[in-house]
């Protein structure tokens, strides 16, 4: 194990980062998806808690939103610029699974450089993240998104994801936007450099749920009081109380 990291079970991190989530303001439901995320970027060695924390700012700032920042119902295109991807990926996933398509404006964007994740504003392998978790036999995605004048593109089934990138070929009138497209079934691997094969990808995260997931030891702390936000004040009431607090259920 590296130096100055811990090593935490996959469940461990899930109920971790959802607990951290909900501290945040995250509502019931939305705080178990940007959990599933985090770990599916985890398994994958794509430092979903790196990006999590990362983005923290911009939670404090904004919150979740109570509404997402959808511009035009037709069209299926979300404003992304104030809106952590954590919170806003479900939502554009879950429009593509009904409506085919969905783009988001003003993304920023995310890439893999070797063996760390580096991040520009952006997110935008929260959503590969959650067009894995929605993938199923017959529902695949591809995400695709422009960074630091390269292409990239995520091909996602229900086993695996792939990613890969590419010398942006020509300038496209909106170089932040990012775009999550449904198909029936599984299209051919892109063309451009792989940076995750849908083997490795496989590999990845069989070795960490038998292994566990290393999280460096500080980046866990700053998680862990994220978490304890939503635990309540002792008081002597409470504490004579015990656990349930005496309510009718005891």
């Amino acid at each position: 194990m590296q130096a100055g990291a811990v090593n935490i079970s996959v469940n461990e991190l899930e109920s971790t980062v959802k607990k951290a989530l909900a501290g945040l303001g995250f509502p019931y439901g939305a705080d178990a998806e940007g959990a599933a995320m985090a770990r599916t970027l985890e398994c994958a060695g794509l430092g979903g808690v790196q990006l999590l924390l990362g983005a923290l700012p911009q939670l404090r700032r904004r919150g979740f939103p109570r509404a997402m920042p959808l511009v035009d119902a037709g069209g299926g295109r979300f404003d992304g610029s104030d809106v952590a991807g954590v919170a806003l990926a479900p939502s554009v996933v879950d429009f593509a699974v009904q409506h085919g398509q969905s783009t988001v404006c003003n993304a920023g964007c995310t890439l893999q450089s070797g063996g760390s994740t580096l991040q520009n504003g952006g997110q935008s392998l929260w959503f590969a993240a959650a067009a894995l978790e929605a993938a199923s036999p017959g529902v695949c995605f591809t995400v695709r998104w422009r960074a630091v004048e390269r292409e990239w593109c995520a091909t996602v089934d229900g086993d695996a994801m792939s990613l890969s990138s590419r010398p942006a070929v020509a300038a496209v009138e909106e170089s932040a936007a990012l775009t999550v497209t449904r198909h029936g079934k599984l299209p051919a691997a892109p063309p451009g450099k792989p940076h995750l094969t849908a083997g490795q990808h496989r590999r990845r995260r069989e070795r960490r749920f038998a292994e566990g997931i290393k999280i460096a030891a500080g980046d866990w702390r700053q998680l862990k009081k994220l978490a304890a936000l939503t635990l309540v004040p002792a008081t002597a009431a409470s504490r004579a109380q015990g656990a349930g607090g005496g309510d009718a259920n005891d």
